[in-house]
């Protein structure tokens, strides 16, 4: 999960499940980096990992989806198997 602020995404949640399997364990925000490496469920509250641009890529399992305000965008739907989807930061114009 991303959290919009000053002109960045922040990652704030991160879940990765095995398809079928249990609920993954909790773990303390200083674990999901490695477990990001290792690979392994996980779920990790309380992140802070600014970004400015994300790729994200779409395989054939999982189903990665955004939601921005109301609007729920199916990243497999809009580019595919196999596609990309580049996301840039910016922050909007004043009113």
């Amino acid at each position: 999960m991303f959290e919009a602020r000053g002109g960045l995404l922040y990652l704030i949640e991160a879940m990765y499940v095995l398809p079928g399997g249990p609920p993954p364990p909790a773990v303390v925000p200083g674990d999901a980096e490695e477990l990001y490496q290792t690979g392994g469920p996980f779920h990790a509250r309380g992140l802070a990992k600014p970004f400015r641009e994300i790729v994200f890529r779409v395989s054939e399992i999982g189903e990665p989806k955004m939601k921005i305000r109301d609007r729920l965008v199916d990243f497999k739907k809009e580019v595919g198997f196999g596609g990309r989807i580049l996301l840039i930061v910016r922050s909007a114009p004043p009113p």
